[in-house]
C-alpha cells in the first residue's frame, strides 16, 4: 500500500492524499483521505478517490448530480452557484471523461446509478363496460362460415363438455 499526498484546501472538499491498496491477494482500490491536523490522523472520505481528486468546478458539479440524480444544468448552476454556460461546458467535459451520463432530456447522472423516470407513459385507454342496453356485446360477433369457433361453444357451461 502506499499514499500519494495532493495538497488541497480542506473546506473546497478535495482529499488530501489518495491510498492505493494494490496486491497479489486483494482488489486494487483506491480511498480518498484527509488529514485532520488536531488528532494527526488521517480520515476516510465517503465516495471514490476519482471524485475528490477534480478541480473545483468538477468536483462541485459531480457532488450536487450524486446527491441529486437527474438534475439540469440549470438546477446544477443554481445549486452550485456556478454560471450555467461554465456548468454547461463542463458538464460536456465531464462526460466526454465517463464520469458523468446525460439522457436524451439533457438530465446528468454518475455512471451506474438508475435514469431518473424520463417522459411518462401513455395512459391505458379504458374498455366501455357492458350494459343492459349493449346485449349484443355479451355474444360477441354472429358465426361466419368458414371462421373457427372459439372452444367450448359459448353457452356451455363449465363441466358438461
Amino acid at each position: 500500500m502506499k499514499a500519494s499526498s495532493s495538497r488541497r484546501a480542506e473546506e473546497s472538499g478535495q482529499a488530501d492524499a489518495v491510498l492505493y491498496v494494490t496486491g497479489r491477494d486483494v482488489d486494487e482500490s483506491e480511498y480518498p483521505l484527509r488529514f485532520i491536523p488536531e488528532g494527526g490522523a488521517w480520515c476516510l472520505m465517503d465516495g471514490p478517490a476519482g471524485e475528490y481528486t477534480l478541480g473545483d468546478t468538477r468536483s462541485a458539479i459531480v457532488r450536487h448530480v450524486r446527491q441529486n440524480p437527474g438534475s439540469t444544468p440549470k438546477a446544477i448552476a443554481e445549486a452550485t452557484g456556478l454560471g450555467n454556460d461554465n456548468v454547461k461546458k463542463t458538464c460536456q467535459r465531464v462526460i466526454a471523461a465517463g464520469q458523468l451520463w446525460a439522457d436524451a432530456a439533457g438530465r446528468y447522472r454518475l455512471p451506474g446509478t438508475p435514469a431518473t423516470e424520463g417522459v411518462p407513459g401513455v395512459p391505458r385507454v379504458p374498455e366501455p363496460g357492458l350494459t343492459c342496453e349493449k346485449t349484443s356485446d355479451l355474444g360477441g360477433h354472429p358465426p361466419e362460415p368458414g371462421v373457427p369457433q372459439p372452444w367450448p361453444p359459448s353457452g356451455t357451461p363449465r363441466g358438461q363438455l
